[in-house]
């Protein structure tokens, strides 16, 4: 069976599409080149267009009424300590730590439930950010005093990120600014942390770093005496931006993360009741490091003309420590080439991914190599004509597994499309209204290819889906309120048959709901915010055995979700604020029956306080206030607590 090219192959045979496109480039939503305006009367608009920002995907750096941003001082207003307590404080977006480990988080977003993290596409700077397995991709390795900026885009991105883009796209953009600060903190459990972030702009370079470090000795006994669940984080990058002329842009970066977690075991319903930092039966300890690298250029031909290449790699190494070691190291490359042109009102962007993905096992029941690789190529063309703004796009890629055991090899490939659709109607400066369809797909990952505790599984489907979108979003002097209604239908969506421990596909299955949001600010120094989610996520068509699971609720997906804030400021120099975020009751992630308890509802009032005064801040925060017991619910008295007690944080910034 044919397998994909390597890199050098692939290169060689798009001679031909290189020179009818003369030229590539990497386009992505709030693509990171520098954020440095340049003055247009002595540079020229070549220089101008590279000392800024490329221009979004979404439009000549206007929002769309479907992207959902935050910025830097939205984060430093939460008191959030990483991106996974601000998405969890202050978004609808469900952020669970991956049975037990906040090192490593599944976010959820339109109800996939369990495997919401594998449909949602995560970019950083332009480029996505991807694994091999079932394991989510660690966003703790970015402290969140580096980002500039987060937007989530639901149901949309399948054209530009391909691969796992069902409910949409996180797209995060780091800082670009000069300047700097130190920041340090401590929580409870002798927790403390310390982030440093500093960044040089000078004409034409545009270098900067980060690193943090992080130690707590943990929130849970793990049955070796008083000793508890600790956790460390090490992490470091910096990337650089440098003009030597007007019409071109050269970029590099690179970073550099490590995390050791021992996260106990779950607990009973009983013990999770009575105390849910009490030890529970054992527990995990995982070490990971990985470093990523990443170079390339843009250059402008014209005007309306510009090309790019980008190239990026990461290595990392996995380690179970126990009584049942295992070792799996990882590899991976990727190569962006594309091109985009403005003509007549039009923008044309035509651009190509390729990938090559490893894992190495080496472990007592696993010895094997396993790769997924893809190539895809894409387009997309948009046109803005006063209050209409239409883009349609295509992408198609083909995905290629190899399994290498030594003495038997398994191949499989699949050939995928993504389709996207969106149109944009002003119906006023403030007011515009849209509708979007989005066809996306997810290829399997590596492990739902194994049985649970061992064996070859069997290659099983892709799931593909068709969303179609209805929302408005305007906003009127203090005021802003915006809505979107969806519909996703599912073939062939992923899970895993816990009664005979393999992954497998349900035939049919669909989610509809609703996000409504609305913002204000009542005074000058009093603004609220409240915005809630309604999704049902169904079963229509699957059948196991004699067990037939269509009309089910899909395990794990809360029907609700809601977040308020408010923010006072009854002093220029001090900041008030309040977050509270529930999330409805969900069945367990292994009761696709629908017959066993639910998971406790999630509930989290957190207060906070901070004091600016000249180049300082100081800030305090509550989380938990009420003391409620939150917990990932697996199966009938498998409960792994999170977020299950008050805890208290004082932290000092010093900006530069």
């Amino acid at each position: 069976m044919k397998t994909a090219k390597g890199f050098k192959g692939r290169y060689f045979s798009l001679a031909a599409i290189l020179a009818l496109n003369a030229g590539v480039s990497l386009l992505s939503a709030n693509d990171s080149l520098l954020a440095q305006e340049s003055d247009e009367a002595t540079q020229g608009a070549y220089a101008a267009k590279v000392q800024r920002y490329a221009q979004s995907e979404l439009g000549e750096g206007e929002e769309r009424a479907w992207v959902e941003s935050y910025t830097a001082q939205d984060f430093a207003r939460s008191y959030a300590q990483n991106v996974y307590e601000f998405l969890q404080q202050k978004t609808l977006l469900m952020a669970k730590p991956n049975y037990g480990n906040p090192f490593v988080q599944s976010l959820d977003m339109r109800g996939y439930g369990e495997n919401g993290h594998q449909n949602i596409a995560i970019i950083v700077d332009g480029v996505r950010r991807e694994g091999i397995d079932i394991s989510p991709i660690s966003l703790s390795f970015l402290p969140l005093d580096a980002i500039e900026k987060i937007e989530i885009i639901r149901g949309l991105g399948s054209v530009r990120y391909g691969d796992g883009a069902h409910a949409g796209i996180l797209n995060i953009t780091t800082k670009r600014q000069s300047g700097g600060l130190v920041h340090l903190s401590s929580a409870s459990h002798a927790t403390h942390d310390g982030r440093f972030y500093g960044r040089y702009v000078q004409d034409t370079l545009n270098i900067g770093s980060y690193a943090q470090g992080l130690n707590t000795e943990g929130d849970r006994g793990i049955g070796e005496g008083d000793k508890k669940d600790a956790k460390k984080n090490r992490n470091a990058g910096g990337s650089l931006f440098f003009t030597p002329s007007e019409k071109l842009l050269l970029r590099a970066s690179g970073d550099y993360g490590q995390y050791d977690a021992k996260y106990a075991n779950p607990l009973t319903q009983k013990q999770f009741l009575e105390n849910p930092a009490q030890t529970g039966v054992g527990y995990n300890h995982y070490a990971r490091h990985e470093k990523r690298a990443l170079g390339g250029a843009t250059y402008h031909l014209s005007d309306e003309w510009q090309v790019s290449l980008d190239g990026s790699g990461y290595s990392a190494t996995g380690e179970w420590r126990g009584s049942s070691p295992s070792v799996s190291k990882y590899r991976g490359e990727s190569l962006d080439l594309g091109t985009s042109y403005d003509f007549e009102g039009h923008r044309l962007e035509v651009g190509s991914t390729f990938k090559e993905n490893l894992r190495q096992d080496d472990a007592p029941w696993s010895h094997d190599s396993i790769s997924k690789d893809s190539d895809a190529y894409w387009a997309t063309l948009s046109k803005e004509a006063g209050a209409h703004f239409l883009k349609i796009g295509a992408r198609h890629e083909r995905i290629a597994y190899r399994r290498d055991g030594g003495t038997y090899i398994d191949q499989k490939h699949h050939s995928l499309e993504g389709y996207e659709a969106t149109y944009e109607y002003a119906l006023l400066p403030e007011t515009k209204l849209f509708v979007a369809y989005q066809h996306a797909f997810l290829a399997p990952d590596v492990d739902r290819f194994f049985k649970f505790g061992g064996g070859f599984n069997e290659f099983i489907d892709p799931s593909k889906s068709d969303t179609y979108q209805l929302g408005a979003r305007t906003i009127q002097g203090r005021h802003a309120l915006s809505g979107t209604f969806f519909y996703t239908r599912l073939r062939h969506e992923i899970y895993y048959n816990p009664a005979t421990w393999t992954n497998t596909n349900l035939d049919q299955s669909e989610k509809r709901g609703m996000e409504i949001s609305y913002k204000t600010r009542w005074l000058p120094d009093l603004s609220t915010s409240i915005e809630y989610a309604f999704v049902q996520a169904k079963i229509l068509e699957e059948t196991q055995g004699a067990l037939s699971f269509a009309g089910k609720e899909l395990p794990g997906a809360s029907k609700h979700t809601l977040h308020l804030g408010i923010e006072y400021q009854p002093l220029s120099s001090l900041t008030l604020l309040a977050n509270y975020k529930y999330g409805s009751k969900a069945y367990a992630y292994e009761d696709f029956a629908n017959t066993q308890t639910k998971t406790p509802s999630y509930k989290n009032l957190s207060l906070g306080a901070s004091y600016h005064f000249k180049d300082w801040e100081l800030y305090a925060y509550i989380n938990n206030l009420l003391d409620d017991k939150n917990a990932i619910l697996v199966r009938e008295n498998a409960y792994y607590p999170y977020d299950f007690e008050r805890t208290f944080g004082a932290g000092v910034k010093y900006f530069f």
